[in-house]
């Protein structure tokens, strides 16, 4: 579909992100970008879109977090996934699921909305201020301010079972049917599905994989930034997902 065609006429971009079959980017400019699959109008940026500084993509929609802290979102909008919340202010950072959208409030707090299925919008009572939230397939994750990791949504293979010696960690990442997170040790750790139909590697960290220091999970696979800056992958390997890291990245 045209997904990781990077458009050739691009520029620089300050937020990137890639979901399902589309991919939307945010130029330097602030002006949103996108490419990929386009059925469901998830590539067709609003002409009146004013300037973003983050975007997140869904499984059929696409959202930006716009420079006054607002959201707009475009694309499918059966669950409501792509209807912000009347009253939604003060955010300061967007993540999309298959089709629910979260955003992570100034005050520390997240809200989300679009399809309940699984109760991937019921934000824990008891979740404590977080600074970061990333959406899985049907599932959450967050970090709190002091390093905890919380998830919840969809529950299916343990994804949402955060390992009680996990420790403290600086970053946190959902996949389709897993979670990873990276401590503050720069120990990657992942969990979810690890036997079954829907287990292929992903939770199962490389062994030479060393310190990290940031952690991307894709539906059955993920993508680590090592320390020395060199990324490593793992888990399934169909049409060049995982693995065949190219050896320059401009």
């Amino acid at each position: 579909f045209g997904e990781s065609t990077v458009p050739k006429n691009l520029g620089s971009v300050v937020s990137i992100s890639a979901r399902n079959d589309h991919t939307c980017a945010v130029r330097t400019d602030g002006k949103v970008r996108c490419w990929g699959l386009a059925t469901a109008g998830q590539t067709t940026v609003p002409p009146d879109l004013p300037a973003a500084k983050q975007v997140a993509t869904g499984g059929f929609h696409s959202c930006a977090l716009l420079t006054d802290s607002s959201v707009r979102c475009w694309g499918r909008n059966t669950a409501g996934q792509a209807t912000v919340p009347a009253g939604l202010s003060g955010v300061v950072g967007i993540t999309a699921g298959y089709e629910f959208t979260c955003a992570l409030l100034s005050d520390g707090s997240a809200r989300c909305w679009g399809d309940n299925s699984y109760k991937q919008l019921k934000v824990p009572k008891d979740l404590p201020p977080v600074s970061q939230i990333d959406a899985g397939y049907y599932h959450a994750c967050a970090r709190s301010t002091v390093g905890q990791a919380i998830c919840w949504g969809h529950s299916l293979y343990g994804k949402t079972a955060v390992p009680p010696a996990l420790g403290a960690i600086s970053s946190i990442t959902a996949g389709g049917q897993h979670s990873c997170a990276v401590t503050t040790e720069g120990k990657a750790v992942c969990w979810g599905a690890l036997t079954g139909i829907m287990a292929f590697g992903q939770t199962v960290v490389p062994k030479s994989l060393g310190k990290v220091t940031l952690i991307s999970a894709g539906w059955q696979h993920n993508c680590a930034i090592k320390i020395n800056g060199k990324v490593t992958c793992w888990g399934r390997q169909i049409t060049g997902v995982s693995k065949s890291v190219p050896p320059v990245i401009h």
